[in-house]
């Protein structure tokens, strides 16, 4: 932008130019013919004309920094660039609100500071700074103390100019893991006890907490095939044909895993679970 700017800039300065040559043999000149003709702004070449400076030249009453503090400011930025840690967007602002104390000279008010968004407006107005996004090269450079800060912004230098960068999440590829480390969810008990023997068995100090876990995963899934046994010979009983006509619609109707147990007796109880014993 502010390149722009000065190329149109000097563009005007030859129209005034060839003004001020026309206004010595005219008395008269026609400042809108001269801005067609030099392919400038009308606005901006009668304000030249008029004596308004540009605002590259002229001063800036709303600017926080005069020229000097902008000159510490950049070769604040410079020197940490060179050192190879760049500074961030935040730390061009507490380098400017210390730019700020250190000037300021009226111990009855508070020292002037920045703002937040001071930064931005700053790279926006001079074009020794560019944007450019962060490598992961540069991740590994920034340090912050003792330990490295990869989710800063930054504020660094090149060879063609001055960079900067926002913020910016770095990612990581994870490796797919081998395909012999794929691992299966046994949902069978008999493929439970076969990947509980393997874990038991293969030589490897299992902790308290992690045994409990296995055999409450067998407990689980023992209760489980049993109950579930339970009701399909439940079921099938009331498929079988009744000599009585009349069935109440408690004998009818489909029950729970819940109240498998209360709903068999004790003796149906311990002949099945004798023969899943067998079976298993």
């Amino acid at each position: 932008m502010e390149s722009t700017y000065k190329a149109e800039e000097e563009l005007i300065q030859k129209a005034v130019h060839t003004y001020n040559e026309e206004k010595c043999v005219e008395k008269r000149v026609n400042i809108a013919k001269l801005a067609r003709e030099q392919g400038v702004s009308y606005p901006r070449l009668r304000r030249r004309i008029a004596g308004r400076a540009c605002k590259t030249t002229r001063e800036h009453p709303n600017r926080r920094l005069d020229p000097a503090q902008y000159s510490a400011l950049y070769e604040q930025i410079d020197r940490f660039d060179d050192t190879g840690a760049p500074l961030s967007a935040q730390d061009v602002r507490k380098a400017a609100d210390a730019i700020l104390e250190r000037d300021h000279t009226d111990p009855t008010t508070a020292p002037p500071k920045v703002s937040r968004n001071w930064p931005y407006r700053f790279l926006q107005q001079t074009d020794r700074y560019i944007k450019r996004p962060r490598r992961v090269t540069d991740v590994d450079r920034i340090y912050d103390g003792d330990h490295i800060n990869e989710n800063s912004d930054e504020i660094s230098a090149s060879h063609t100019g001055r960079i900067t960068t926002t913020t910016t999440t770095t990612s990581y590829k994870t490796p797919s893991p081998p395909p012999e480390s794929t691992i299966k969810t046994p949902t069978t008990l008999r493929s439970i006890r076969q990947e509980i023997t393997r874990i038991r068995s293969s030589g490897k100090e299992l902790s308290p907490g992690f045994d409990r876990l296995l055999r409450g995963i067998l407990s689980n899934a023992e209760k489980g095939a049993m109950a579930s046994a339970a009701l399909d010979e439940l079921l099938q009983a009331k498929k079988r044909p009744s000599h009585s006509k009349s069935r109440s619609k408690r004998q009818i109707k489909l029950i729970r895993v819940g109240d498998v147990r209360r709903h068999i007796n004790p003796k149906d109880k311990a002949d099945i679970e004798a023969r899943w014993r067998s079976k298993g």
